[in-house]
């Protein structure tokens, strides 16, 4: 049985790094399961800037939990990797997006989530070696 005490504090930080991406991964797929957000902003094109605004948050989480937890990633190996998963995810966002009413699968959306995961894996990386 698993017992609280057991928890090293190299679990705590691995935790405390992969929640977050568990949780924001968890978010976007419940968003994108609903047929109507209830929010219509009429400014064109910002569901594009929404994407990447989401995925850019998402790259971010990823570099930070792949770097720092034990995986022995080179900088750029680490951005790769974060930017692989986030697109990836985005682009089974946008298949499961055919099935729910309402919603549309977009080739657009999804080259917004690859932007956006560069972006925010990029700021990551400005971020921890700028120091």
């Amino acid at each position: 049985m698993f017992k609280l005490q057991e928890i090293t504090p190299s679990t705590k930080y691995q935790l405390i790094l992969w929640l977050p991406v568990i949780f924001y991964a968890g978010l976007i797929y419940y968003l994108s399961s609903k047929s109507d957000l209830g929010i219509q902003i009429d400014i064109p094109f910002f569901d594009k800037f929404e994407h990447f605004v989401e995925y850019g948050v998402f790259g971010f989480l990823l570099i930070r939990a792949f770097f720092n937890t034990g995986f022995n990633l080179s900088r750029f190996s680490a951005f790769g990797l974060a930017v692989i998963v986030a697109f990836l995810y985005g682009i089974s966002d946008e298949l499961h997006q055919i099935f729910v009413p309402g919603r549309t699968a977009s080739i657009f959306d999804a080259l917004f989530d690859l932007i956006g995961s560069i972006f925010g894996s990029y700021i990551y990386q400005l971020r921890k070696f700028s120091t």
